[in-house]
């Protein structure tokens, strides 16, 4: 391991040293539909700027709870298959 850091309260992120590049696993807690749009947006805003933070060439996965509701996935037909099937 390489390194752990918490950029706020609901982000977070632990450094992995690989074989030929880091792996970087980001943890984010978005916060819910029924929060502030200002809220919302700074927690993305974040996570862009933290994203960019790093080199194109290390693996980044993102891991936590993005708050997506049911309805949408419902209302767009999302079934967790890629768009090309």
């Amino acid at each position: 391991m390489k390194g752990v850091e918490f950029v706020s309260d609901r982000l977070s992120y632990i450094v992995l040293r690989g074989r030929w590049r880091s792996i970087i696993l980001v943890n984010v807690h978005a916060p819910s539909e029924d929060k502030s749009e200002e809220l919302k947006d700074r927690i993305y805003e974040e996570l862009e700027q933290l994203l960019y933070h790093f080199p194109k060439y290390h693996m980044k996965m993102l891991l936590g709870e993005f708050n997506g509701k049911r309805e949408y996935f419902q209302a767009n037909n999302w079934k967790g298959e890629s768009p090309s099937q």
